[in-house]
């Protein structure tokens, strides 16, 4: 019984860690088990910023192949709790939103305003 309450205990603080270092670009993201879910703006290339973020050691998982309707489709990223990293998660946040806002650049031809520094 210990062994889960630490265990929960220490997924709870990694999700935590996390969801601060996003609000410093978005209040919308939502964890849930140990995911946490960061909606990109509707221009953005989910795809392309997974890809993209490999180069930095970063494997978000992004949510648009999985609507069924394009209609419907939303671009976000899937970001796993249980693998983020303990030392330089800010520095890896910073990363990701850099990809971000260049992709979002490309696409839309300009940066995100909901992800401007």
């Amino acid at each position: 019984m210990r062994h889960l309450r630490r265990t929960k205990r220490f997924y709870r603080d990694k999700r935590d860690a996390l969801t601060t270092c996003l609000r410093a670009w978005t209040s919308d993201a939502p964890g849930a088990g140990l995911a946490v879910m960061l909606p990109l703006p509707e221009t953005t290339n989910d795809i392309e910023v997974a890809k993209q973020a490999l180069v930095y050691g970063l494997a978000p998982a992004p949510i648009s192949p999985w609507f069924i309707a394009p209609e419907r489709m939303r671009p976000g990223l899937l970001l796993g709790i249980a693998t983020a990293p303990e030392h330089g998660l800010q520095t890896a946040c910073e990363h990701l939103f850099d990809v971000i806002q260049r992709i979002g650049a490309q696409t839309s031809g300009h940066a995100p305003k909901s992800m401007a520094r």
